[in-house]
């Protein structure tokens, strides 16, 4: 299992529910986390990437972390 970044409440409590992507790309550590997972230049590669992703969604869920949750399906419908 990958170490998850670990922000206090607080940082989480600052997150901000937006309708699309909005804050995908700026809020951290989230950000730093999950961006290197995000590729998408041919189909097998976006494949690969979006399984990252989606596996890191779970980690996340098993964490109770809903911001990572919603980062990680901010970063999969960007792709789409």
């Amino acid at each position: 299992m990958t170490t998850l970044p670990k922000p206090t409440k607080a940082h989480r409590m600052s997150y901000r529910i937006a309708r699309g992507e909005r804050g995908v790309l700026t809020f951290e550590p989230y950000k730093s986390d999950i961006l290197p997972l995000w590729r998408f230049k041919t189909p097998a590669i976006a494949r690969r990437s979006s399984k990252e992703i989606y596996n890191r969604f779970l980690e996340y869920n098993d964490n109770d972390d809903f911001v990572g949750m919603d980062m990680c399906r901010k970063f999969l419908q960007m792709v789409q």
